[in-house]
């Protein structure tokens, strides 16, 4: 009987996997093929300087050839007085952010000593109040029947 009941639990966990499986190649199959979207929409008539990408020593180039066809030059790149323009503006967010991370510092440093200030606390006890204390913790402390007589102590 244990083992009917063990094999209906994992036929319904399969049909219950089956199920989700087919669900989601459902929505792959809904899904639109982009790469028939694209070819439709580009014309299938293409010149290619098919001269020049043989020329190409590298795949690199043959590749830049066939992107930028209409331009004749290679992509510009940025020249090194470019560069540094925008790592020097870099640097100087970058150390206007730590300013404003030292001043948050300091706040937060500023706070801390200002709470320490305040919290000293001074106890003034008389002695009517230890008396109190040791009274009220004998009380409420545990029942002596859990604190038994220490039997090291009787045997000298």
């Amino acid at each position: 009987m244990e083992q009917f009941l063990l094999f209906i639990i994992v036929a319904i966990v399969s049909l219950l996997f089956n199920r989700s499986k087919m669900n989601s190649q459902k929505q792959s199959d809904q899904r639109p093929n982009t790469r028939r979207d694209i070819s439709e929409s580009q014309p299938e008539e293409q010149e290619f300087d098919f001269e020049s990408v043989r020329e190409a020593k590298t795949l690199q180039e043959a590749a830049e050839i066939l992107i930028f066809k209409d331009k004749p030059s290679k992509p510009s790149k940025p020249s090194i007085d470019e560069k540094k323009v925008e790592l020097e503006r870099k640097l100087e967010e970058l150390k206007r952010k730590e300013e404003r991370q030292r001043e948050k510092v300091s706040a937060v440093k500023q706070q801390v000593a200002s709470k320490d200030k305040e919290q000293t606390v001074t106890f003034q006890l008389s002695s009517n109040d230890v008396v109190n204390g040791i009274i009220m913790s004998e009380i409420l402390g545990a029942p002596r029947s859990r604190k038994p007589y220490r039997k090291d102590r009787y045997t000298n």
